[in-house]
């Protein structure tokens, strides 16, 4: 009887332990818009809108991050740095190649500080990182 009070003590989860973890950090919502109303011109630059709003102010770097989807040339990454203000909607473009894009060759990520030393931060709405490739 010992025995199986001890195995379902131990296969129990404990009332106290764990829950809903709460995020501390800023809760950044984003918006994305590629290319030219939403045609992409194939093998020309294209303009990446990105609108990104905080709960709180914030700065760091957005980091694009596209895997190449040709076989020719390399895999790239676009850093930009801004500011967001508390509850203020800011609008970055980048250019970005002309590529067929999907869930699995790009990613979004912003990273408080810079992408050099900050951490990533997760999107609270919008298009999260996609896919990461390890």
């Amino acid at each position: 009887m010992l025995s199986i009070v001890l195995f379902l003590t131990a296969a129990l989860p404990y009332p106290l332990q764990g829950g809903t973890a709460h995020a501390d950090g800023p809760k950044i919502e984003l918006k994305t818009e590629l290319g030219y109303k939403g045609n992409i011109k194939q093998d020309k630059w294209n303009p990446l809108k990105l609108v990104l709003t905080s709960d709180r102010d914030i700065s760091g770097d957005i980091v694009v991050r596209i895997q190449n989807t040709n076989g020719m040339g390399q895999d790239a990454a676009y850093v930009k740095h801004v500011e967001l203000p508390k509850d203020t909607a800011k609008e970055i473009t980048i250019g970005v190649p002309g590529y067929f894009f999907n869930k699995d060759n790009n990613e979004i990520t912003f990273y408080e500080g810079s992408y050099k030393n900050g951490k990533p931060l997760p999107f609270a709405s919008g298009k999260n990182t996609s896919k990461r490739r390890r």
